[in-house]
């Protein structure tokens, strides 16, 4: 059962946390493990590529992290004591000069590492500012932003990495938290809840724009923030603001409930998927380019290779046999073609679950071989 999987760009390797307490990497140009990483007591809920490519981070539902080689498959570093020993953790993220990492725990904290000698640089306490927040995303090079919470009351908050004080809190009045996210140029937030979605500015804090809200209204988990659009779902519809003036500019229509959704960089493209299947429009004159195959049920997340060649998505369906039976499926797409080039699922009985999440390359022999 892979949980995450993670492309390293510009070369032709895959990680992938497979559910229990390893992680596997594997070459493109062979179906046989390149490495099994072994060394977690749980399972590992998330793995992440450093910038370089020469290292992997793996992060352990238990509480424990470790970096890797990734040419030897060696355990290079282990790194405990940051959160407490009773914590969970949630999912990592690297910060974009590969010299620290970020957790973020069940403990209601974030823990920034050293990722050569792993000390523990700082830790962020979100105890008394919010209940539990789900997502963790890193900007720059000293900003930490956490958010999506299942209280009413949590702000989504910008943290300096290396004194640990929150820089700006930002919430949605009478609306739980349910989308963050940090807009390509490192420099903007947006967030959303259940009727409202706001751009913030990440450094002065201040409210950009409030997103023209339309007659009906309640926005699903499809949501993408764009340079210039931000797209997001209502039911059938997929709604396009500008991201400049907040202005909603068009509508499109599905013929079932929209799930996923993401923009498409370097033009006015978009993919949508629904439970059986997807489609690549160009948002600006609403025609439909392609449509994409699948064969999976609910899509929990698609994403596209930095120069829109490769679109991936991965999600998970309880089978006809049962509750306890779930269908895990992964797919991936030419985004020109529309022609599928991977795809596989696996029927796993899993009383527990966790939503799979998937990564495609920036660039690189990944994406050719996925091409091929």
């Amino acid at each position: 059962l892979v949980h995450v999987l993670h492309f390293v760009p510009g070369r032709s390797l895959v990680a992938a946390a497979a559910g229990k307490d390893t992680a596997v990497l594997w070459s493109a140009d062979s179906d046989d493990p390149l490495h099994v990483l072994a060394g977690h007591t749980g399972h590992i809920v998330d793995v992440q590529f450093f910038p370089s490519g020469d290292r992997v981070f793996t992060v352990g539902a238990d509480g424990s992290c470790a970096v890797w080689d990734v040419w030897s498959g060696k355990h290079l570093l282990a790194l405990w004591g940051g959160h407490i020993e009773t914590a969970s953790l949630f999912e990592a993220r690297i910060f974009p000069d590969g010299a620290r990492v970020a957790t973020l725990g069940s403990d209601l904290r974030v823990v920034i590492w050293s990722a050569s000698s792993g000390e523990v640089l700082q830790r962020l306490d979100m105890e008394g500012v919010c209940a539990q927040h789900q997502t963790l995303l890193v900007t720059g090079s000293n900003t930490v932003v956490t958010g999506i919470s299942y209280t009413w009351e949590d702000p989504a908050l910008a943290w300096n990495a290396t004194d640990g004080k929150v820089q700006h809190q930002w919430r949605h009045l009478a609306d739980r938290l349910s989308h963050v996210a940090i807009s390509p140029c490192g420099k903007r937030v947006l967030t959303a809840g259940s009727s409202t979605i706001f751009v913030w500015n990440i450094h002065t804090g201040l409210r950009e724009l409030n997103l023209a809200k339309p007659e009906a209204w309640f926005l699903g988990g499809a949501i993408s923030f764009g340079t210039t659009s931000v797209v997001g779902a209502v039911g059938a519809r997929i709604l396009i603001w500008s991201a400049v003036t907040g202005e909603l500019s068009r509508t499109l229509a599905m013929e079932s409930d929209v799930l996923a959704v993401a923009l498409l960089p370097h033009g006015d493209r978009l993919v949508a998927l629904t439970r059986g299947g997807g489609v690549v429009w160009n948002f600006a004159s609403g025609e439909r380019l392609r449509t994409l195959a699948h064969e999976g049920g609910e899509p929990q997340r698609v994403v596209v290779s930095e120069g829109g060649e490769v679109v991936a998505a991965c999600g998970c369906e309880r089978s006809s046999w049962g509750r306890e039976h779930v269908v895990f499926w992964t797919s991936a797409w030419n985004a020109g073609t529309g022609r599928t080039v991977y795809s596989a699922d696996e029927l796993k009985r899993e009383k527990s679950l966790r939503i799979c999440s998937v990564a495609v390359p920036s660039s690189g022999s990944v994406v050719d071989w996925l091409m091929k």
